[in-house]
């Protein structure tokens, strides 16, 4: 890519906005954006790292339309967070993607990897299968 030095250049406006706190039953601190991808329905999801959970946002106005929160932070409520940390779409987004490496501090293991079907969920589904597989049982 190469910028002419001379132009010509086009502006263009950048809006920010707000995302709300968590809703009841999580850390309801304020919103920590950690990824944001398109879904099929024409809203954009932005995952709220501190809170768990992800927002949904009408791109038009900005306003968060739904909050959709982890099944790990459900089951932790306000006492704790499940931070997910990382955020994907399948193409064409039609299912949104949650992940976490877990806290790295705890005997339990935390980690998690969720799916959301834009289409017909309105809450997150755990795809975590922890401790389902050992390592002597994988063949290469």
């Amino acid at each position: 890519m190469e910028i002419p030095l001379g132009g010509p250049y086009t502006t263009a406006s950048i809006t920010s906005y707000s995302l709300p706190n968590g809703p009841p039953g999580t850390p309801q601190t304020s919103a920590r954006g950690y990824g944001i991808v398109n879904g099929s329905d024409g809203n954009l999801y932005v995952m709220d790292r501190l809170n768990g959970l992800l927002d949904q946002v009408n791109p038009a106005t900005g306003v968060t339309t739904n909050q959709f929160v982890t099944p790990q932070q459900l089951a932790m409520g306000s006492s704790d967070y499940a931070l997910p940390y990382s955020l994907s779409s399948s193409p064409g987004g039609s299912t949104i993607y949650m992940s976490s490496p877990g806290d790295g501090n705890s005997i339990n293991d935390t980690s998690f990897l969720d799916s959301f079907s834009v289409a017909s969920e309105r809450t997150a589904t755990s795809l975590s299968r922890r401790r389902s597989i050992t390592p002597s049982a994988i063949s290469v």
